[in-house]
Formats: C-alpha cells, structure tokens, sequence
C-alpha cells in the first residue's frame, strides 16, 4: 500500500514536469513580458507629456482657465504656481502679477516629476458694476451687481449722486467702495478691474417722527422755554444730524406750542431736509398760576364815629411773591356804625418796573374781619321834692359817654301837681357833625330817678299823653337795639 501511495504521487510530479518542460519557451516568453511591462511601468509612471501648442509665456485675466492640457503616464497631473521660482503651491495665484506654472504628476513610490515650466501673467477681469434699483429711500444703499466669475460675490458702500437734492437724479457706485468677496470670504477686489455705470435712480422721502416734550412751570417772572425733543420713530441716514430750532418762550401765566423748526444737514453741513418726510408730536409750555394764600387781619373796636379798617396781611404757605415783587393794597373794607364784616382787601401786585403782575397770582384768602360794638352811655336824671306852688319843676340830667362833637336832644318830665312821676329821660336823637342820627347804634344805659314832688292837700299825677307815648315808643326801640 505504501509502495503504491508512492508510486502514484511521484507519477503526478513527472506528469507535471513534463507538461512545464513541453510549454517552457512559452511560459519563458510571457515571464520576461510581464517583468518588461512591471520595469517600464515603474520607469515611466509620473512621467509628464507638456502641452506642445502652449506657448512658453501668455497672459490670462482672473476668472479664466490655464491654457494648459499636460497629461502624465499612469499619474494624475496637477499644477503648481510660483512667484519667483523658489516656493511652489497649488493654490491659484489671486492677485494680478507675473507668475510661473508647471505639471506636477507622482512617479512609483510618490515621488513627484513635473513639466516644462510655464511663465504667464495674470491680469484682473474688467467688470461693469452698476445700481441695479430704480429707486431707493433716501440713507438706504443701493444694490449693485456685475458679472463677476466664480461664486464671488460684490457690495458697494458708497455712491455719488448728480443732484443730491432731486428727487429725479444720477447715481454712480464709487470704485473705491466697491468690494468682492470670493466663497470663501477672502477679499479678491483687486482680481477685477471695475468700471463704474451711472443710471437714473428716484429717491423717495425717507419719514422720521420727532416728539417735543412738555415743559410746566409755576410762574416766577422768568423765561420758560424748552428745547427738549427725541426721535420717536424712524432714524436718521449715516451721517446726518437733525437739528431743532426753539423760538417759543412764555413769561406770563399761560400756554403756547412749543413747534420747533425742523431741519436734516449732513455731515459737510448740507441741508437734506427735501429728502424727510419730517412729523412733528408738538409739545406745549404752561406756566401756572403763583398760588397765594393771603391772611387779612382783624380789628375790633366801640362806636366812637370814626372809621375802621385794617390793610394788614400776611402771606403764608409753600408760595410768596416773587423775588423783585411788590405788593399794594388798592382797596380795603371799612365800616363806621356798628357791624361786624369780613375784612376785604383788594392787593395788586407789581414788578420792579412797576408793571401789574397780579394776573400771574392766584389769590385765595383767608380774611380776617371789621366789628364795631355798640357805646355805652349813662344818662343820670336827679331827684327832686318841692312843696306844691302851683309852679312848674323839674330836675338837671347828667349825660356821660356820648362822642365829642355830637348832639344830644333828650327831653324828660316835669310836675306842677302834688304826687310821685319817675323822672324818666328820652333821647329824642344823637346827631354826629355831618347831621346823622347815630343814636339807633348806640346802647343807652339810663339811670332812672324818682322826681316827688310832696303836697299837703292832695297827691295828683300828671303827665301828657304826648311825653307818655314817645316813652313807650323810646323803650320799644332801646329793646330790640339791646337784643
């Protein structure tokens, strides 16, 4: 079994061996091909075929392809760019300049081979930027465009206009505001050369709201204005300044607009107020009436026929006059009988030149007042006996009290018949130098004696009913004065 186990193995060896010996030139062939091919790929990879109808220097703008169809054997080829030779790099030059090319491939292992060198000059693309709008709100930038290349992207940031004050004018990007932005942000303005298109444009009123604030004040005799203002709604373009104009005062109690004129300048001082629509929220100034609170004084007095009055005030509370003011008492309350009233004076208020400012004064008083009180007076009557003579008597009275200079008619009984009369004195009137009775204001304390008269026959009362009747009216008035 071994033997033939072997056998049989050695039997496949030599048929093997005879089947390579028979094919050994063919399979000698195919090997030194293969090894041929594997020596020329290895020798030839990376190299880099130049394109031959590429001239040696040429000149491009920014935006445009390299002229350049280089290929390499068995490799992919990029470019590389240099500026003086030295430093290589496969980034795209992106300022406008002299620079140098060439074919860069990968050789077996990542070894590099490169082409024939190539100078060129890259120029900036001419571009036409112009305002696209037809019409803005005056401040507001205008958009521009340009057929820029890439994915660049352009902003202007300012412009000329042929009449800065029409509403129907020119408009100009200026090239030094002009900015493009590749896609990845990077600033390749100087990449184009920019040729600045002026159009027609209309600019429309650009609206704002000012509000003046309200200014209150009690009247002292000075100026009131206010110059106090906001911008409530809109804004102003960059640049202009809005100023505000206050004419308007008050000194005197009352109230007035307090309109502004209204105006927009530039920063070079120009007047752009054509281009705002301007709203105004008008505010007002008030000067408020001075409050006074004035105290008449008070004054008390008896009868004596001579006036009474009283200008004296005070001024009390938070407010007086104003500093400079002064205060005259043009009329005042007064009474002569007796009464009793509030004390009225009437005050005018003047400043340092004399001018009447009382009109600014609110005057709220808190008055004092006038009395006069009846006068007492004593009438005395004497007492008197006689024995009947069949003659007439009566007693001397004594007055006491009444004002000097004034007259007293009185009269009081007398007796002729024997008996007993009270001797009973009746004021008949009280006149003061200018003829007035005054006697009803007065209170009368008479002093009633008994005037006997003693007789031996008999005792008669006699008294005339004319004397009787006066008394009983006299006594009638004297109560109701006393009441």
């Amino acid at each position: 079994m071994l033997y033939d186990s072997y056998h049989e193995k050695i039997s496949k060896i030599v048929v093997s061996l005879r089947k390579i010996f028979k094919h050994i030139v063919l399979i000698s062939i195919v090997s030194v091909l293969i090894i041929t091919a594997i020596i020329a790929f290895m020798a030839t990879k990376g190299i880099v075929l130049d394109d031959k109808s590429a001239p040696e220097n040429f000149e491009m703008t920014y935006g445009e392809t390299i002229p350049l169809e280089s290929k390499a054997l068995f490799a992919k080829v990029v470019y590389e760019y240099s500026e003086d030779g030295n430093e290589w790099s496969i980034e795209e030059p992106n300022m406008p300049g002299e620079y140098m090319v060439r074919a860069k491939a990968k050789a077996i292992f990542g070894n590099p081979r490169y082409g024939k060198v190539y100078t060129f000059k890259l120029e900036p693309k001419n571009v036409d930027v112009s305002v696209t709008d037809n019409q803005i709100i005056y401040g507001n930038m205008p958009s521009v465009s340009a057929e820029l290349v890439f994915e660049d992207t352009i902003t202007c940031d300012s412009y000329t206009y042929g009449d800065r004050l029409a509403q129907y004018t020119k408009v100009t990007p200026v090239i030094d505001s002009v900015k493009i932005l590749n896609a990845d942000g990077e600033d390749v303005t100087k990449l184009y050369k920019i040729n600045a298109v002026t159009t027609d444009i209309t600019v429309m009123p650009r609206a704002i709201t000012v509000t003046v604030s309200d200014k209150e004040m009690i009247y002292n005799d000075t100026k009131l204005s206010y110059d106090g203002y906001e911008l409530s709604n809109g804004d102003l373009a960059p640049g202009d300044v809005l100023q505000a104009v206050f004419d308007k005062w008050l000194i005197d109690v009352g109230e007035v607009e307090n309109t502004p004129e209204l105006r927009v300048v530039t920063d070079d001082g120009l007047d752009i107020s054509v281009h705002y629509d301007i709203s105004t929220e008008i505010g007002t100034l008030e000067v408020d009436y001075r409050p006074l609170i004035i105290e008449t004084g008070s004054s008390e007095k008896v009868y004596d026929d001579k006036e009474l009055s009283n200008t004296e005030y005070k001024i009390v509370g938070e407010y007086g006059v104003v500093e400079g003011h002064i205060v005259e008492c043009l009329s005042n309350s007064s009474i002569i009988d007796v009464d009793e009233v509030e004390n009225v004076l009437t005050l005018e208020i003047k400043n340092a030149n004399g001018e009447d400012k009382t009109p600014n004064y609110s005057l709220f008083y808190e008055r004092g007042t006038l009395k006069i009180t009846p006068r007492p007076v004593n009438i005395s009557s004497g007492s008197g006996t006689w024995e009947y003579d069949g003659e007439e008597h009566y007693t001397d009275i004594s007055m006491d009290g009444f004002c000097t200079g004034h007259t007293v008619k009185a009269s009081w009984p007398s007796i002729i018949d024997a008996g007993t009369m009270e001797n009973t004195v009746t004021i008949k009137s009280v006149l003061n130098p200018d003829g007035r009775d005054v006697y009803p204001i007065m209170s009368l304390f008479l002093i009633i004696l008994e005037l006997l008269l003693l007789l031996n026959v008999r005792s008669l009362l006699l008294m005339k009913a004319a004397l009787l009747e006066i008394l009983i009216t006299d006594l009638k008035n004297l109560f109701q004065i006393m009441q």
